[in-house]
């Protein structure tokens, strides 16, 4: 076996270490730069899906507040009802069919609005205001009407309260997410 000096094997020994250490330097900062990028691109993914989370949650709670003044509006016609049905000696407890109809109709609509509300505390309002409009639809005694209908408004008041600081919570949420950017 002929014999290689140094003056040519060293050199070229030198340049393949020089060539894979580089690689190897260069494979890290790829994997470093294509972490990062991979953090970035989730945390814009996240912060879409929150402020998308946020703007349904604002669109549902107006809907609900309109959807919540219907439904109380028609309990109030139908209370009406009630009333000038017992003073012309009326006992028909059937409400006459259109304000049945508005009134079922609203109460539905609520009710889909109720479920995709994500604050409990709505949802226990809405139950209680969906309670209280059921007793003035089935009432036959206008005494026990208008005690719901007063509670009713109680109720509503409140739930809109309630509406109105979670709507200014998510108004928060969303500066603080628009500033973070």
């Amino acid at each position: 076996m002929p014999y290689i000096k140094p003056e040519i094997w060293f050199p070229v020994v030198t340049l393949i270490i020089g060539s894979l250490i580089t690689a190897l330097f260069d494979w890290l900062k790829d994997r470093r730069t294509l972490s990062r990028e991979s953090v970035s691109r989730k945390e814009l993914r996240s912060d879409a899906l929150r402020l998308k989370r946020i703007e349904f949650q604002r669109s549902t709670l107006l809907d609900l507040q309109i959807t919540a003044h219907s439904l109380c509006r028609q309990a109030a016609l139908a209370n009406l009802a009630l009333v000038q049905a017992e003073r012309e000696g009326q006992r028909n407890t059937k409400l006459p069919g259109t304000v049945a109809e508005d009134l079922r109709a609203a109460s539905a609509n609520f009710q889909l609005l109720r479920v995709r509300v994500r604050d409990s505390q709505i949802r226990m309002l809405c139950d209680a205001l969906t309670e209280v409009v059921s007793i003035i639809a089935m009432s036959d005694s206008t005494k026990v009407s208008n005690g719901a209908l007063v509670n009713a408004t109680s109720v509503y008041n409140e739930m809109n309260e309630k509406i109105g600081l979670i709507l200014r919570s998510l108004d928060s949420d969303e500066e603080s997410l628009a500033s973070e950017r």
